[in-house]
């Protein structure tokens, strides 16, 4: 009770105290939205709970290194900490661009599309006949015929997005009739 009384006391006395608490609430909350949001994406993107279980460990990975890590991270001087952890940081993401550039690592799953998967997978949003159909397309005549027939077809009238996010290309159930009329502009 005296440890409430106490903290209670420093909150009206000490105005910086009673910002950081307020800043860290803040901070809480988008941090643990942005949790939830991507254990969302992960399942919903892949249908499988291995994958949220292993973004779940790889989140809270952190906190065991701060227990492990934290009594040598204070007793070191924390700006060339932060500078150093910056760097490598930086080289990390630098070597895999550089590998996957030259195609010696394959990390197209982070930041590529799925069109340039060899897998044929209708998980996620490729469930739905427009996005699987346009990676379909894609997949076999490229994103420069798919840009081609886009632009033409916006020129003769046909809307991606009429309201909202439905439009011209929404209203089908085959994918093979959907890739039809991106290529011809026309119903069949």
């Amino acid at each position: 009770m005296r440890c409430i009384l106490f903290m209670l006391e420093m909150i009206k006395e000490f105005r910086l105290f009673c910002r950081i608490i307020y800043h860290r609430v803040w901070i809480n909350l988008g941090d643990s939205l942005f949790y939830v949001v991507i254990m969302w994406v992960l399942y919903d993107l892949t249908r499988d709970p291995l994958y949220p279980s292993m973004g779940g460990f790889m989140f809270s990975l952190s906190d065991v290194l701060n227990f492990f890590c934290g009594p040598v991270m204070d007793r070191s001087d924390q700006g060339r900490l932060l500078v150093v952890s910056s760097g490598i940081q930086f080289l990390i993401a630098a070597a895999l661009y550089l590998l996957s550039a030259k195609g010696c690592l394959s990390v197209w799953m982070l930041v590529s599309h799925c069109y340039e998967c060899p897998r044929d997978c209708k998980k996620g949003l490729l469930f739905k006949i427009k996005p699987y159909g346009f990676t379909v397309f894609i997949k076999r005549y490229g994103m420069e015929e798919l840009m081609d027939c886009l632009e033409r077809n916006e020129k003769n009238g046909i809307v991606y997005h009429r309201e909202g996010i439905w439009g011209d290309y929404d209203d089908f159930d085959d994918v093979e009739a959907l890739i039809q009329f991106i290529k011809t502009g026309e119903r069949s």
